[in-house]
């Protein structure tokens, strides 16, 4: 049992603030989580955004390419 209030004080704020260190540090692991989940999530949506560009330019390569394809008629030599 303490004796001196003085001391009581002291004792119970250096508790308090090893409480607060103790919550700032959980809280610091919980937003760096969720910092990391965020980053993780944009990251594959943009994987996903930049494999439907691929997709899609590539489509319209082959389409571009299929265009050359055709043989263009002469039809003077039928005259």
């Amino acid at each position: 049992m303490v004796d001196n209030p003085d001391k009581l004080c002291e004792i119970s704020l250096r508790k308090f603030v090893s409480l607060l260190k103790y919550d700032e540090s959980i809280w610091k692991k919980q937003i760096e989580e969720y910092i990391n989940h965020i980053y993780e999530k944009e990251k594959s949506q943009s994987s996903l955004n930049g494999q439907r560009k691929r997709k899609y330019s590539s489509t319209d390569d082959d389409d571009d390419n299929n265009s050359t394809l055709v043989q263009k008629v002469d039809y003077s030599v039928y005259e």
